[in-house]
């Protein structure tokens, strides 16, 4: 499966977030820890990235704008 990079949070815990949104619509997101977020979770250092597959990116992008709207 061919994952896509659709956004990069500062934290681990914000891109949690939206990774979880995504998993609520059948979005199988995958979050990447940079740095030493992953050792000290939910601080700034490193931050973090958000994967889709591929095929899900529209969809995904869509839900992210619009959750970002709420």
């Amino acid at each position: 499966m061919e994952l896509t990079l659709i956004n990069q949070y500062p934290t681990e815990i914000e891109a949690s977030i939206d990774a979880g949104m995504l998993r609520a619509h059948g979005i199988d997101a995958h979050i990447e820890t940079n740095g030493l977020s992953g050792i000290f979770p939910g601080t700034s250092v490193g931050g973090a990235a958000l994967y889709v597959p591929t095929p899900q990116v529209a969809q995904a992008e869509r839900l992210l704008q619009n959750h970002g709207d709420e």
